[in-house]
């Protein structure tokens, strides 16, 4: 059998998709002497609330487990009925 060749994948979004704005700033040309402590690659660290960023995740945790909990209620109460 020959070898399958790969195909070059095509991203299937939108262009607005990757106009969409950096956590990370674009790094600024550096007026600082050489000597000067610095991170490696010149970007300043962004402070991110991660509460309003991923707030309503928690939500939709809580609420699968408690579906995934009365599911297991439900299935232990049926093994009894069905015996």
């Amino acid at each position: 059998m020959t070898k399958k060749t790969r195909r070059q994948r095509r991203v299937n979004l939108p262009p607005e998709a990757f106009n969409a704005p950096n956590a990370m700033p674009a790094p600024r040309p550096s007026t600082e002497m050489a000597g000067s402590t610095s991170t490696s690659n010149g970007r300043v660290p962004v402070q991110i609330n991660w509460q309003e960023e991923y707030g309503d995740v928690l939500g939709d945790l809580k609420r699968t487990g408690i579906i995934a909990a009365a599911m297991m209620v439900v299935m232990i109460a049926l093994s009894f009925i069905i015996r």
